[in-house]
């Protein structure tokens, strides 16, 4: 029976076996073999032999078994699934069956059961080839009826295999080539038709299905006339009985419900506009404010993270124009700031924090409209104060934990700070040295204590050392033996400037006029070339190539007596030629004329020796010389002062802010009734005051522990927990988790329009909404138990089908990720224990579309714009499991066998009773004419658990807010 990529067989046999043309009737299976001699049809030699058979097998090779569903130990299986043990081999469960199928049915020699801890016992004999258990309850309880045993084996493909239609055969030359080439493909699998009790521990076991396997495992003996078809229980079998066991393990079941049900239970309800925001009373906020009175009712709307769509805000209007909450705070908050303008050194007074004035270089407080920026605003606001000082008490709570990380992520700045101070102590010193040593120094002696430097100063835009050199002065003159040699009170210096006062040798080197040298005169006749080879060559190349060729061609030493050969030829010899191209080159050296060294002119003394001793000057070399050593990060320091530092801490802050309490992250989410999906907005303006609170008192914590820092860091840019973007995959580490940050750097808040930028608009995530992103919320348990499910929104189209009205979603495989059809989460929140909020960068109306009715007149009237967007909830795919739905669902799927659920075996018992009919016919077509009880093919396609998928429009959860 074919499912999607997947073929299921009732029966698989290969080798001998295939040959048996009937069931045995003793303990092993016979078949008659026959050789032929000398290729001789008379000489054929036919002998009886017998198969190994289910009394012969006292185990096997444990890797033969290559998955158990679910695996060992595991403790949360879903009890409406059916435990099972899948082998390598696809022929393993019938391999040593000593019987024939018929009706595509044939009995496996091993079986799988489950069992409670209950109905069992060990027995530990160390004389049996197996171990042993003792079965206590009675077989029809917990064994499959013994007639139904084949039911319970198939074979599974990961391929498609073609078969007759009328019979439903398989080709057999496919399935042969497809096991031969991919022998991965295929398995074997054993299934355990017991429904399980939820939170009840079990233990699987393999036994053997025939008594004779059953005997031999218990190390009794198996004699040659015992019965091979007996099965190891028989119906209606009670009492105590031992079994052997070939192979064992254990797990428990979880709560009751499986993927399907859970998400079955989901129901989209609009969000209570009391969710997000609660009354707070401000009338008497003490620290000295007296009595505050805010219109209508002395109250003020505190709001959290999220908010309801239809949540009205309170007040709706700017706060300084309905409370005179920041007349009476500002010269509260401004306090510290009058104190020191008037007397620094005063002793400081303790107010309230004015969160986030060293991010904003702003020590007061301003009331004025024209002023107003989102530090303002935050102060003065007690909407916004509370959740800054929730981000304060955040910090003090977790202030050890925080710290440490601070300090571990310090890295290298102590001791690049100790570096740059003693760089600062250097730099000082060498600028005292500097300022009495060099500056009060004529140009022309401090040019000579300099000179060493001079090719590594830049004077004019070349070095010194090459200025000096086109100048008159030679270079030697910036040697140290030479200003050695003409120091002041040296002899040479005696001897040549006899005066007192007189112009030293540099001025007297930058005024020598220096003639030209005189021509060459051409060498005496003596000394030239002898006249015959003067003409012969008379210097031109061209000469060279007068000579005709010489096909013999010889060097000889210069004494000895040339040979002459008249021989003529077209050709020449090597030698020749290679001597032929030296006297080219010969030629043209001798045409080489050198050009002349352009003019010098004197030095500029004065203005070269004010470079060099500013060039040398310590505030403008140390930087030089020490910042290319210090890194920050890839970059290097700008100037040399202690290195501010802060940590960057990664956490989503909104899970401390919950560990606080939860109303401060959501008020009111009691309201949220259970198995609920619904939609909220994120609340920017309470965000980014929570975390201008925390890093300021971050700051605070860090400074007083003597952490290098400014206090202008930002350690926590992280609110939500962000969620791996397939658009930023391409990106580097640092890049994705910069994309990740909720907040930018709080010092740069006010960087480009001080006046302009107000609390809310700092979102540092790349988004399309303005006022609010969407966050899906979900309830229930489905999360809880399936952590991995995938959730994702996709772009609402109408039903293909000419006769639908329905909104619908398509298949996401190929679809591209840009935002335009598909969208994942960009971030995450959780509260224990069933509460989820998955953000999802969409508007709200671009959500919720423009559809009022799915009829054929909205689909004229609106097309395929416009139409809002589903939240899609998917199974992750995976392994095939097995089972049935745990009730009957009131939203049938159209094909029949996938709404069988225990319901409708309508068994008082725990296992699955093939032979007893159905309580009703599940709805739905059948178009694969799968049918109950017929064959192991055909029960594993009906059982068969296909992944769910669950798609909620966005208008069913906000009925609320828009109104048709």
């Amino acid at each position: 029976m074919n499912l999607a990529k997947y073929t299921f067989l009732p029966w698989l046999r290969r080798g001998i076996a295939n040959q048996l043309t009937a069931s045995a009737t003793q303990a092993r299976a016979q078949i008659e073999v026959g050789l032929t001699v000398n290729n001789a049809p008379a000489n054929v030699i036919t002998k009886t032999v017998s198969l190994v058979g289910p009394g012969d097998v006292i185990g096997f090779n444990q890797r033969m078994i290559v998955r158990t569903e679910p695996r060992n130990l595991i403790t949360d299986f879903e009890p409406n699934y059916l435990s099972f043990v899948e082998f390598y081999d696809e022929d393993f469960p019938w391999r040593y069956t000593p019987e024939i199928p018929q009706n595509k049915r044939l009995t496996p020699w091993v079986s799988l059961v489950v069992l409670k801890e209950t109905e069992f016992k060990d027995l530990n004999m160390g004389n049996r080839p197996l171990p042993v258990i003792q079965i206590k309850a009675d077989r029809n309880d917990i064994l499959p009826p013994p007639a139904e045993a084949w039911a319970w084996a198939h074979t599974h493909l990961n391929a498609t295999i073609n078969a007759a239609a009328a019979t439903k055969v398989p080709d057999l030359v496919q399935l042969n080539d497809l096991l031969k080439q991919s022998p991965d493909r295929g398995v074997s699998r054993l299934v355990c038709p017991r429904h399980l009790e939820a939170n009840t521990a079990y233990h699987a076991f393999l036994i053997p299905t025939f008594e004779i396997g059953r005997m031999a495992g218990l190390g009794n003996p198996v004699l040659d006339t015992d019965s091979a078809l007996t099965l190891a229980w028989a119906a209606n079998e009670t009492g105590e009985k031992e079994f052997p066991v070939y192979f064992r393990w254990f797990f428990r079941t979880g709560a009751g419900g499986d993927f399907e049900t859970l998400v079955r239970l989901l129901q989209p309800r609009d969000m209570d506009k009391r969710v997000g925001i609660r009354d707070m009373d401000v009338q008497v906020p003490e620290f000295g404010m007296g009595r505050v009175l805010v219109s209508p009712n002395n109250t003020v709307g505190l709001e959290g993270a999220l908010m309801a769509p239809t949540t009205e805000r309170s007040p709706k209007n700017r706060f300084d124009d309905v409370s005179d909450f920041p007349e009476k705070i500002q010269p509260i908050l401004n306090l510290p700031a009058e104190i020191r303008a008037a007397n620094l050194v005063t002793d400081p007074v303790v107010t309230p924090p004015l969160y986030g004035q060293w991010h904003a270089l702003i020590e007061k407080l301003a009331l004025e409209a024209d002023q107003q920026n989102w530090f303002h605003e935050l102060n003065q606001d007690p909407r916004y104060r509370v959740p800054a000082g929730m981000g304060s008490l955040v910090v003090q709570k977790n202030q050890e934990n925080y710290v440490k990380k601070a300090w571990e992520q310090v890295g290298d700045v102590i001791s690049a700070n100790q570096k740059i101070r003693l760089s600062q102590l250097s730099m000082l010193t060498s600028l005292q040295l500097h300022r009495k040593h060099l500056t009060s120094l004529d140009e022309e002696t401090s040019l000579s204590v300099v000179g060493s430097m001079s090719k590594k100063v830049i004077t004019d835009g070349t070095t010194a050392y090459f200025a000096v050199q086109q100048s008159l002065i030679p270079v030697a003159a910036l040697s140290p033996a030479f200003r050695k040699l003409l120091r002041p009170r040296g002899m040479m210096a005696k001897r040549v400037f006899a005066k007192e006062g007189e112009k030293t040798t540099w001025a007297t080197l930058n005024n020598v006029t220096f003639q030209q040298s005189l021509l060459k005169k051409m060498p005496a006749a003596k000394f030239s070339l002898p006249e015959e080879i003067t003409k012969l060559l008379d210097f031109q190349k061209n000469a060279v190539k007068k000579i005709d060729a010489r096909s013999h061609f010889d060097l000889i030493a210069v004494r000895q007596k040339p040979q002459r050969n008249t021989t003529r030829a077209n050709a020449e010899v090597p030698i020749a030629t290679d001597f032929r191209k030296a006297l080219e080159d010969f030629h043209g050296l001798l045409r080489e004329r050198v050009v002349p060294p352009p003019p010098r002119n004197p030095l500029a003394i004065a203005n070269t020796a004010q470079q060099m001793i500013a060039a040398l000057n310590p505030l403008i070399s140390f930087p030089l010389r020490v910042l290319p050593t210090i890194k920050k990060g890839v970059e290097s320091l700008h100037k040399i002062e202690p290195i501010m530092a802060y940590p960057d801490i990664k956490e989503a802050m909104y899970e401390p802010l919950v560990a606080l309490n939860k109303d401060f992250f959501v008020p009111n989410l009691n309201l949220i009734l259970p198995n609920t999906i619904s939609l909220m907005l994120t609340n920017q303006p309470f965000i980014e005051a929570y975390m201008v609170g925390l890093n300021h008192e971050m700051m605070r914590e860090l400074l007083w522990r003597e952490y290098p820092t400014d206090q202008r860091g930002t350690p926590f840019r992280q609110f939500w927990k962000p969620v791996g973007d397939v658009q930023t995959a391409a990106l580097s580490p640092k890049q994705q988790a910069e994309k990740g940050k909720d907040i930018p750097p709080i010092h740069t808040w006010l960087a480009n329009k001080p006046k302009d930028i107000h609390l809310g608009q700092h979102n540092h995530r790349p988004t399309v909404a303005e006022d609010g992103l969407l966050v899906l919320v979900i309830k229930g348990d489905l999360l809880k138990r399936y952590p991995n499910t995938i959730i994702y929104a996709q772009k609402a189209k109408w039903n293909d089908d000419p006769n639908s009205v329905k909104l619908e979603v398509t298949d996401p495989t190929g679809q591209q990720t840009d935002g335009a059809h598909l969208k994942h989460p960009i971030y995450r929140a959780q509260i224990d224990p069933d509460l989820h909020f998955i953000g999802f960068d969409l508007r709200i109306s671009e959500a919720k579309g423009n559809v009022k009715e799915e009829n054929a007149a909205e689909k004229q009237r609106l097309g395929n714009n416009d139409l809002g967007w589903f939240f899609v909830i998917q199974e992750v795919p995976g392994e095939p499991r097995f089972g049935l739905d745990e009730t009957t669902s009131t939203n049938p799927s159209p094909q029949k066998w996938d709404n069988l659920s225990w319901q409708h075996l309508g068994n008082e018992k725990e296992m699955i009773v093939l032979n007893k009919p159905l309580v009703n016919t599940p709805t739905g077509t059948n178009s694969d004419e799968v049918n109950w009880n017929s064959n192991s093919a055909d029960l594993a396609y009906i059982l068969f658990q296909k992944p769910v998928m669950v798609a909620v429009h966005a208008r069913e959860m906000l009925n609320n807010l828009f109104k048709s």
